[in-house]
């Protein structure tokens, strides 16, 4: 099986990627390491407005929301709350700590190496991560569209040869310390042995 996902499936969709069970702790230290640098900088990584009514829109985090707005009323009312109420606040702002999380991981140098480490791994794998983040942070410039399929249809109108696509991506490190494009590698993973 070969899989392409967006770079936040480390952070919140990990478990479904199919990856090898040697990955769980790389991954697990890269995790470490970037909850490290939130907690040293929390207000670096402010989630921005659109990402935080994007959030707030989600059905499951507005249900979450309800739930603590009736517990902190009840708080504020000489009640009390038990262990899976204080459970249920911590809950409400973990998808917040996620994007936090997908900042720092798509964009801070000194996880780079690490990061990458890891996405070789998963390469060699068959699950294949994009080191920028989504599809979209490889589309070239002034790619028009009102929705998605209508900014992916115009990225394949300004991409055209290899040399194209390549200008797209950075060079990453193929796990055998050579720096190559990255989409290079990922095709070469995705059509290996087929």
């Amino acid at each position: 099986m070969r899989i392409i996902a967006d770079l936040d499936a480390l952070i919140d969709q990990y478990e479904k990627l199919g990856a090898p069970t040697d990955a769980a702790q790389p991954r697990s230290d890269l995790l470490a390491s970037i909850d490290q640098i939130i907690a040293a900088k929390p207000c670096s990584y402010d989630i921005k407005t659109e990402k935080r009514k994007d959030l707030c829109a989600k059905s499951t985090f507005r249900d979450r929301y309800e739930q603590c707005k009736s517990v902190a009323e009840r708080l504020v009312n000489g009640g009390t709350a038990n262990e899976e109420k204080r459970h249920m606040f911590c809950q409400l702002f973990a998808e917040e700590q996620n994007l936090r999380r997908s900042v720092v991981l798509a964009s801070d140098p000194t996880v780079r190496t690490a990061k990458e480490s890891l996405l070789a791994s998963l390469r060699n794998h068959g699950v294949c991560v994009l080191s920028k983040g989504s599809i979209e942070d490889y589309y070239p410039t002034l790619c028009d569209g009102s929705d998605k399929p209508s900014k992916a249809l115009s990225a394949c109108t300004k991409v055209s040869t290899p040399q194209d696509a390549r200008a797209l991506c950075a060079s990453v490190n193929d796990g055998q310390s050579n720096e190559r494009p990255e989409l290079e590698l990922i095709f070469e993973a995705v059509f290996a042995n087929l």
